[in-house]
């Protein structure tokens, strides 16, 4: 929404008005906010809500997620393909020497 709006903007800003060096110094920095932005969203969004709902006097019931579809009935399992062998069939020896395979010579 408009918090990525305006993170993005500045975040553009600032590394186009920054030093390279200065920038990838920046970077760890930036990414350890942004972990502890996100770690705490959690309990403030609740907080929030039961702020917002203590001001309004009622309080609502926690929202739960639509059970999921039974699992469809599987498909019969399909026949295997014929196997066949695209490759020729090559002949290991020349045809003057399988006269003596397994003779000594």
């Amino acid at each position: 929404g408009l918090a990525g709006l305006l993170g993005g903007t500045a975040g553009a800003v600032v590394l186009l008005n920054t030093p390279q060096m200065t920038f990838l110094h920046l970077v760890p920095w930036l990414l350890l906010g942004a972990a502890s932005i996100f770690a705490v969203s959690g309990p403030v969004s609740r907080w929030l809500a039961r702020r917002r709902g203590a001001i309004a006097g009622t309080t609502h019931a926690p929202r739960r997620l639509p059970r999921p579809a039974p699992p469809a009935t599987p498909a019969p399992p399909r026949p295997a393909p014929p196997r066949a062998c695209l490759a020729p069939r090559l002949p290991l020896t020349s045809p003057g020497e399988t006269a003596t395979i397994g003779t000594a010579r």
